[in-house]
């Protein structure tokens, strides 16, 4: 039987990206070493934000997401973050891959969410590997799965995924609404000709009360 391991040594921008990805580096090691022919390898890629530590600020603004700190305990939890998958060619001993993450200045996806709220030092990340090994023996083409228990473990720079989101959208944020209060906002926008969104909602928060920190 192939088997294989698993390891991720770093993490980088994709550069001239038409939308904001992060590279996973990945190594993949035949145990003991065979020829393989390739890999069709599938990944899921998850958040262990319990097993980050988080300041007082950082509670406060992942309060939205996770509820208050002393419910963390039920409510703080992984999050997936990308399925991906890539194809492998041949090796004999190791090989590299890249796996593409995307990346979102979304907040109504919780993986972004997240990673927009927390502001330095590293997230620990979890990658889950699946697939089909293709490899040669006498007897011809074996195919085989990978095996269920194969995973990897990194911490990713949280300015890593900033830097990204800047690159692509520098000094931007994104707010989704409900069809009806967007268009409220917009005729709201319209009727006092103001020129941006922007302009809108600077307006609307300079005649509310002053807003609890």
């Amino acid at each position: 039987m192939a088997e294989l391991s698993f390891a991720i040594e770093g993490a980088r921008a994709v550069p001239l990206a038409a939308s904001p990805q992060i590279a996973l580096d990945v190594v993949l090691r035949s145990v003991p070493a065979r020829p393989i022919e390739s890999v069709l390898l599938r990944c899921a890629v998850r958040i262990e934000t319990a097993a980050r530590a988080h300041d007082r600020a950082e509670q406060a603004r992942l309060a939205g997401l996770f509820g208050p700190p002393e419910q963390w305990s039920r409510s703080s939890r992984s999050l997936l973050w990308a399925q991906v998958t890539c194809v492998v060619s041949g090796f004999d001993r190791s090989a590299r891959c890249e796996l593409l993450l995307p990346c979102s200045y979304d907040l109504a996806a919780a993986a972004s969410a997240y990673l927009q709220r927390v502001h330095a030092g590293v997230v620990p990340i979890s990658a889950q590997f699946s697939g089909t090994v293709f490899h040669r023996t006498e007897a011809g083409l074996q195919v085989e799965p990978i095996a269920w228990d194969r995973d990897a473990g990194f911490q990713l720079p949280v300015a890593l995924f900033h830097a990204v989101i800047d690159q692509h959208f520098p000094d931007a944020g994104v707010l989704g609404l409900r069809r009806d209060l967007y268009q409220r906002l917009d005729r709201y926008r319209v009727a006092r000709g103001l020129p941006s969104w922007e302009h809108a909602v600077e307006q609307l928060l300079a005649g509310s009360e002053e807003l609890a920190p």
